[in-house]
């Protein structure tokens, strides 16, 4: 067995304790050298130490200490809204702010569309209005003296009967 596949051994049993197929493999690996063994027993006696081992209490403020060593000290903090750094506002507040204002936007803009809603109806009933003046003044009947002369009008629109060409061809020659 290789260094790698030794080291690899080690890190899984520090991580679960082995599964019976993985110990009789690694029982017929470890009968192959001795040395390998020893590392692994005191290895394994090692882990099985750390594992009985209590745990250990952390003290009271622990966060606080560690973040004050990192320069990390917790206090209100407006990274996220820089821009509102000078409200001094605590978080809350910033969260009721920022509610206040999506809701206020929401609504102008609500009102906006209703107003342009109600100008386009009133620009649509306005056409409809124009619309049927034009189609009511369209409608109006034809004067009395257009229809004197229907009769004329009417035949300078129909065929030419036969007739009256031979006619007309008599009295020119």
């Amino acid at each position: 067995m290789n260094n790698n596949e030794f080291q690899t051994w080690i890190e899984t049993l520090r991580r679960r304790p082995l599964s019976p197929a993985e110990q009789s493999e690694l029982e017929s690996l470890l009968s192959l050298d001795p040395e390998q063994r020893e590392t692994w027993e005191q290895e394994a006696a090692l882990t099985q130490l750390l594992v009985d081992l209590p745990e250990a209490p952390l003290s009271a403020g622990f966060t606080s200490r560690v973040l004050d060593a990192a320069g990390l000290a917790p206090g209100p903090s407006h990274a996220a809204f820089p821009f509102l750094r000078w409200l001094r506002l605590p978080r809350p507040a910033l969260g009721f702010a920022t509610a206040a204002l999506v809701v206020a936007f929401g609504g102008i803009g609500l009102m906006i569309q209703h107003e342009r809603a109600q100008a386009r109806l009133a620009h649509s009933v306005a056409d409809l209005s124009r619309q049927i003046e034009l189609a009511a003044s369209a409608t109006e009947l034809p004067a009395v003296q257009l229809l004197q002369d229907f009769e004329a009008i009417y035949r300078l629109d129909q065929p030419h009967s036969p007739l009256a060409d031979e006619e007309l061809l008599a009295a020119l020659q």
